[in-house]
């Protein structure tokens, strides 16, 4: 069987150390953050998917796309981080603006998401809602 694979067109986005986190070799190194793999089994669909993890339908597969066991959907990462001395995975989930719940889901971390310190921690690439420009009013 031919695995397809679903993939979504991001710009990736490089992030310096901050604080007690720390950005992993990868990001480092000025490298792309490798993609997050999974491999659909049976009963998987695009909604329960994202719901599992935190992330929007249209990350996880085109709209109206039917998965079929042995697809391998690729979720883009905006970091690897690795979780510092004393560090919460809020004080994270801030400076990445990223909601908490997101990250946790996407980590399978429950609540009250606790993190122990050199755990790496995903961070998903989040669609940016486009902004509206309204034109200037004239006279």
């Amino acid at each position: 069987m031919i695995a397809r694979v679903f993939k979504v067109a991001v710009t990736v986005v490089s992030m310096a150390a901050f604080g007690s986190v720390s950005a992993t070799s990868a990001q480092a190194a000025g490298n792309r953050v490798a993609p997050f793999h999974y491999t659909v089994i049976t009963g998987d669909s695009p909604s329960s998917l994202a719901a599992k993890w935190g992330v929007p339908p249209s990350l996880v597969a085109t709209p109206g796309a039917t998965l079929k066991a042995g697809d391998v959907i690729t979720i883009p990462l905006r970091a690897r981080v690795k979780i510092g001395r004393n560090e919460a995975l809020w004080n994270v989930c801030k400076r990445y603006k990223v909601s908490l719940e997101t990250v946790g889901k996407f980590n399978s971390i429950p609540p009250p998401y606790h993190v122990r310190r050199g755990q790496i921690v995903m961070i998903p690439l989040m669609p940016t809602q486009p902004k509206v420009h309204k034109p200037a009013s004239g006279s």
